[in-house]
């Protein structure tokens, strides 16, 4: 949770920050904040991802760790 209220943060400054040069700008502005968006939109999916990675990774290591002490046994 804490990674998406980071993300969410980061965003909430910079879509401010690019949205004024983009009115000031015109068409310019408005293509580096689409391409903004869509890096952004790309970002939290990269993320959420890389966050189930982990996840599967210390499940697959503890349902070795279990394995092993019931091989043990």
């Amino acid at each position: 949770m804490k990674t998406f209220w980071t993300a969410f943060c980061i965003c909430l400054v910079v879509i401010p920050a690019v949205m004024i040069p983009g009115a000031i700008f015109g068409v310019i502005g408005l293509w580096i904040l689409i391409s903004l968006a869509l890096a952004e939109a790309i970002t939290i999916l990269v993320n959420a991802l890389e966050t189930q990675r982990k996840k599967q990774e210390e499940l697959e290591k503890r349902i070795q760790e279990l394995e092993g002490r019931e091989a043990g046994e």
